[in-house]
């Protein structure tokens, strides 16, 4: 009788209690595998949940019988939700969800500089980031290559170096440019003779955002970081078919056709990039000689990725840039060469390269990439009397190593680069051709001590084929001071062997104006910031405030000295201080947001100011957007004084721009004017001396294209 009642009892509470279930979940970064800590986990309805650990492992109990939502989250990836029927005997004990990148504000964008799946707004070392958001409406400004984006940031210098072929360099934090390091997801494939057009030569369609470090980086970097890096993070495979397809046309008759393709098709994806620019030579002043060259652009850049399953993947990409330049006499670029009309310039480029990135995801929850990339490099120029021809192979390979344990992130890898420079002229073969090898070892480790402390400490050891081996110790440390307050204190060491194409002039370089080499010692640098990052937000209204001071010194930087009636040329010794300070404030006020960005920066090299480098920069943009339907803005830029080589002061200038941009289902219309001013040097000195048969050409410091306007039509299919 008495087991018949607690039978009874059993029957009757199993039908009024609802049936507990359990259910782990794993959560992982979709690109790369990787677990993502801190993630949350929970039912919709049900108000039950979990957050991940640092192994991406979250266990939910307690679930009733039934269909209920759950909701899978993480800053900087789009949420997933899944509709799970409870019990199921065909449910895995193990639910792995993988999410996939959104985009965000800057402060919660996933970076991929530190190589450890960090939130920019958690990472000791600091690193400003351009977003998928920014980065298309700069897109839609000038889609034929990446010198805009560069521009447009107060601590980077983009400079003109030279009036024919409209060759550009950029300079973080008022250093020489190559002490910046340019990259494409992580590879650092523009380099040595790639650098000099390489702004101009990278069409941005495929870009997802870019990430700009300041100061020396060199603990996953090597040779070359003193100033920073830039690197440029491309686009993956979408879930679905994705075609973009981009047209413009300038009032400067400049034309683009840009195409993007990305799309997945089981565990394979593909991104196509194919892009082809047209330039006729333009004499803006209307001194004779072209202010825009004429060129020929052409880019095919496939790339396959291939998921094995759910722990290996591999990347495989294919990159190709075919380019004819040319500038000078516009007579002789019409009709031929004669007597009084000789000048051009005349340059070829090819770039062909292979890069493979394959990535394991491990039990212990840590992952292995190995990283190499292949580049082929071959620029060619002509001069009135002299033809330059060289080609460049630069070798890459990556091993790393990343774990999460406990409170750490640690990365540990090693690294081989080689590079090879070669000219056809055999007269010059001692001085111009070299060739090293590095070889790298580094570790890092990003610490959260305590509650809102975060330290990332870095160390490298390299060692080159010449027998020179570098130490490079590197240092961050983070605090988040409450919910609105963030503070970041950052140093390290950094170092580059210069070559001869580092310090020399181009023009120098291509005319064999270079009658011996300078001794190529190492440069050795150490640098120190400090930041600190306020951010309010009340209702629809949004402030962030960013204020920055740094300083590095190089012990020794090697330059040219300036050129006297095209002798050979000379070159120096000195050493190099820079100290500076940066203000960035974004508010967004409903519809409206405002943008400013000032630098200031003070470069000693010796006892003298660095030449071309304005003290003064500041960048202000003010922009209406009703999502979905149009956007307008305004931009200004203001460059201070600075002074030139020859010793005089060159002015400071503004430039103003003005954008419109309406937005369809399937396409936008955007119309767009930069220097509605019509600032240019021109205006106030010539730019050309004579004879105009062999010219002079004055040192560029301010724009000398003029005002330009252009049209863009851009399909979303």
């Amino acid at each position: 009788m008495k087991t018949a009642f607690l039978i009874l009892i059993v029957l009757v509470f199993s039908r009024v209690l609802p049936a507990q279930n359990r259910l782990q979940v794993m959560v992982q970064n979709e690109d790369d595998r990787q677990p993502l800590a801190g993630a949350n986990v929970y039912f919709e309805k049900l108000h039950i949940g979990a957050s991940t650990d640092i192994n991406g492992l979250a266990q939910i109990e307690g679930i009733p019988n039934g269909r209920h939502t759950l909701v899978v989250s993480y800053v900087g990836y789009k949420t997933k939700k899944i509709v799970l029927t409870f019990p199921n005997k065909k449910q895995k004990q193990l639910l792995t969800v993988l999410l996939e990148s959104a985009p965000f504000s800057s402060e919660q964008i996933v970076v991929t500089s530190t190589r450890n799946n960090s939130i920019v707004a958690k990472t000791p070392v600091r690193i400003e980031v351009l977003g998928k958001e920014e980065v298309n409406e700069e897109i839609a400004i000038l889609p034929g290559n990446i010198s805009k984006f560069l521009g447009e940031s107060s601590s980077i210098i983009t400079q003109r170096t030279s009036p024919i072929s409209g060759a550009v360099s950029f300079r973080l934090q008022g250093l020489p440019a190559r002490y910046t390091q340019m990259l494409k997801d992580g590879f650092p494939d523009f380099s040595g003779l790639a650098s000099g057009f390489s702004p101009l030569q990278i069409p941005p369609l495929d870009l997802k955002q870019i990430e700009i470090v300041r100061g020396s980086y060199s603990t996953l970097f090597a040779n070359g970081a003193v100033a920073g890096i830039v690197n440029l993070v491309t686009q993956k495979p979408s879930a679905r078919p994705k075609l973009d397809i981009l047209l413009n046309r300038t009032n400067s008759q400049g034309t683009d056709v840009n195409a993007f393709y990305s799309a997945r098709y089981g565990r394979t994806g593909l991104t196509l990039l194919a892009t082809q620019s047209l330039q006729n030579a333009v004499d803006v002043d209307k001194d004779g000689f072209s202010d825009i060259p004429r060129f020929r652009q052409a880019t095919i850049n496939p790339r396959l990725f291939f998921d094995f399953n759910k722990t290996t993947s591999l990347m495989i990409g294919l990159n190709s840039f075919f380019e004819d330049r040319s500038g000078g006499d516009m007579q002789a670029l019409k009709h031929g060469a004669d007597s009084l009309h000789a000048y051009t310039e005349v340059y070829g480029t090819k770039r062909l390269g292979l890069n493979l990135r394959f990535r394991k995801q491990l039990r212990d929850s840590g992952s292995v990439t190995i990283k190499t990339s292949v580049q082929d490099f071959n620029q060619s120029a002509a001069i009135p009397n002299t033809y330059f021809n060289g080609s460049q192979m630069y070798a890459f390979t990556e091993a790393s190593y990343f774990r999460p344990v406990a409170s750490h992130k640690l990365v540990a890898g090693l690294s081989f680069i080689h590079h090879r420079f070669e000219q056809q002229n055999a007269t010059f073969n001692s001085i111009y051709n070299n060739r090293f090898t590095t070889f790298g070892v580094f570790a890092q480790d990003d610490w959260n001590f305590a509650p809102h402390w975060t330290a990332h400490g870095g160390l490298r050891w390299d060692y080159r084929s010449d027998k020179q081996s570098f130490f490079l110790p590197n240092a961050a440390l983070l605090f988040e001071a409450g919910s609105h307050l963030t503070i970041r204190l950052s140093g390290g060491f950094g170092y580059s062997v210069p070559t001869l194409f580092d310090v020399a002039p181009r023009q120098a370089y291509f005319t064999y104006r270079i009658q011996s080499g300078p001794p190529l010692k190492p440069e050795k640098s150490r640098d120190i910031a400090f930041d600190a990052t306020y951010r309010f937000a009340f209702e629809a209204c949004a402030l962030s405030v960013n204020q920055a001071f740094y300083a590095t010194r190089i012990n020794r930087s090697l330059f040219a000295l300036p050129e006297i009636n095209n002798t050979p040329i000379q070159f120096n010794s000195e050493p190099i201080k820079a100290r500076g300070a940066e203000t960035h404030l974004v508010l967004n006020l409903k519809d409206f947001e405002f943008f400013v960005d000032y630098n200031y920066v003070d470069v000693q090299r010796g006892s003298q100011r660095q030449p071309l480098t304005p003290r003064h920069k500041l960048y202000f943009t003010a922009t209406y957007e009703e999502e979905g339907h149009w956007r307008t803005g305004l931009e200004a830029f203001y460059t201070g004084r600075q002074y030139l080589p020859d010793g005089r002061e060159g002015r400071d200038y503004f430039i103003f721009g003005l954008m419109f941009e309406k937005t369809f289902s399937k396409f936008s219309l955007i119309f767009n004017v930069e220097n509605v001013l019509d600032e240019r040097q021109s205006k106030y000195e010539r730019l050309v001396q004579p004879p105009f048969n062999h010219p002079r050409f004055n040192e560029i410091y301010m724009p000398i294209e003029g005002r330009v306007a252009n049209v863009v039509l851009w399909l979303k299919l």
